[in-house]
């Protein structure tokens, strides 16, 4: 019975506490009424870049489909060597 007691005083102090601090804090954040415009401004001026210069040539690319099929044979994962 005693227990009951104490939890219930201590949910009932927690609650109060919690209710005290809701009651102190600030509703709205600081800065609240200025407009969005810089931010804004900002994000429209980023442009992307949509170059792809890094794709490589055939024979890269063949190099590295080699290296890859290599490196699949090597592990074997099929046979649960790697």
């Amino acid at each position: 019975m005693t227990l009951c007691i104490l939890i219930t005083l201590g949910l009932l102090t927690g609650a109060g506490f919690l209710w005290r601090e809701l009651r102190r804090a600030p509703l709205l954040p600081p800065g609240h009424d200025e407009d969005g415009q810089p931010m804004n401004a900002f994000q429209a001026g980023v442009k992307l870049d949509r170059r792809t210069a890094d794709a490589p040539d055939a024979a890269t690319r063949a190099r590295l489909m080699e290296k890859l099929r290599a490196e699949e044979i090597r592990q074997r994962p099929q046979e649960g060597r790697n």
